[in-house]
């Protein structure tokens, strides 16, 4: 609780930073109130990315046998899309994902956290993929600001390791072993790394299933570009421009780091820096305007979360009445 509050308090602390020095500007955003049109087309789009995001959790579950339908895991993403409001970055909204997705299966509980946790990772891959897949566009900005040179590179490193990381657990027996034997000296833990790693070496014979996942999570990420579109819209359509398309994937990214509830802050002096150095303006209004219409589609993740979320993931075949 004590963490919690503290990493709000720095939260907000950025914020009063960012509006003291004068890099947050609130009066434009009084130009949503009128445009309840822009509001319904952007909740739209942030709907139609949580419903991508449901499919792709739908796809990853088939190769283990467990079954989620697309209305449930379309649930479950309104729920932890509440959760990602309130709770530190992203780690609030796995958790709660963790939760209800295990819930009701206690002898599958690791397999189903296995492939919620690789369902993120494609995710959060996918987002590293993005500013890679469009800085071919933009050598020029590239060569002039050594800055966000060095942001991609890092961007790259960090998407080739866990790439690696990930090829190296998939189809290296030898580190699939060096793992389990870390926990050797816990006979429980030994078997959840066991059922871990089972549960991925699963995906070598569904391969396709993985790389249909990482387009649908690239499409989806797209929406955040498209959010920020709408924004300027409302604010200002002179601060459009094609160079959002590497400075809010990068942004993105940051606004991701688990420091403070929903990356409050963090995004927004993110967004500030990527787009100063891009040559571009309004990055921390867009950013809140995004805030505000993700809160508005938490609303209706609230409606669900107090409707109560049963279970979700069931198993291929039908079980027994009594059973859970």
């Amino acid at each position: 609780m004590v963490f919690a509050v503290l990493r709000l308090a720095l939260g907000v602390a950025i914020l009063s930073h960012l509006y003291k020095s004068g890099a947050i500007d609130v009066r434009p955003l009084a130009k949503l109130l009128p445009a309840w049109h822009i509001t319904l087309a952007a909740m739209s789009i942030l709907l139609a990315d949580a419903y991508l995001m449901a499919l792709r959790t739908c796809w990853m579950l088939e190769p283990i046998g467990l079954r989620l339908t697309i209305w449930n895991s379309f649930q479950l993403n309104l729920v932890t899309s509440f959760f990602s409001n309130v709770a530190p970055g992203a780690a609030g909204e796995d958790a709660a994902r963790l939760f209800y997705a295990t819930k009701g299966n206690a002898g599958t509980r690791a397999e189903v956290a296995t492939v919620m946790i690789l369902d993120r990772a494609v995710g959060f891959f996918s987002m590293l993929l993005l500013p890679l897949a469009f800085a071919p566009f933009f050598w020029k900005l590239l060569g002039s600001v050594r800055v966000m040179r060095n942001l991609l590179l890092v961007d790259a490193i960090a998407a080739g390791a866990i790439f690696l990381g990930f090829l190296l657990c998939l189809y290296s027996r030898a580190i699939c072993n060096l793992i389990a034997l870390r926990f050797l000296r816990w006979e429980l833990w030994t078997r959840v790394a066991e059922r871990v790693l089972n549960t991925l070496g699963m995906y070598r014979q569904h391969f396709g299933i993985l790389l249909r996942a990482l387009l649908i999570a690239m499409v989806a990420n797209l929406s955040v570009i498209a959010i920020m579109g709408l924004a300027f819209v409302v604010l200002n359509p002179a601060w459009l421009s094609a160079r959002m398309f590497l400075a809010v994937p990068l942004g993105e990214i940051a606004n991701c780091l688990p420091l403070t509830p929903g990356g409050l802050g963090v995004g927004e002096a993110a967004f500030h820096s990527l787009f100063t150095w891009s040559g571009l303006h309004g990055g921390v209004e867009a950013v809140l305007c995004w805030r505000i219409w993700k809160a508005l589609v938490g609303l209706i993740g609230l409606g669900v979360y107090l409707g109560g979320l049963g279970r979700v993931v069931y198993t291929e075949q039908p079980e027994k009445a009594g059973t859970a």
